[in-house]
């Protein structure tokens, strides 16, 4: 497995909005507690 960062390859964000609604259960779209730190994704990875 390699694992890459948003900062080196963001053109590999495009696609997972689609991945992400396949296999995220419905709550984890929703709410504060999935929100919570979702702002820091692109920072930290």
């Amino acid at each position: 497995m390699q694992v890459i960062r948003y900062a080196e390859r963001s053109e590999l964000w495009s696609g997972t909005e689609t991945i992400t609604h396949e296999v995220w259960p419905e709550y984890n779209l929703h709410g504060e507690h999935a929100n919570a730190y979702w702002d820091r994704l692109f920072d930290e990875f």
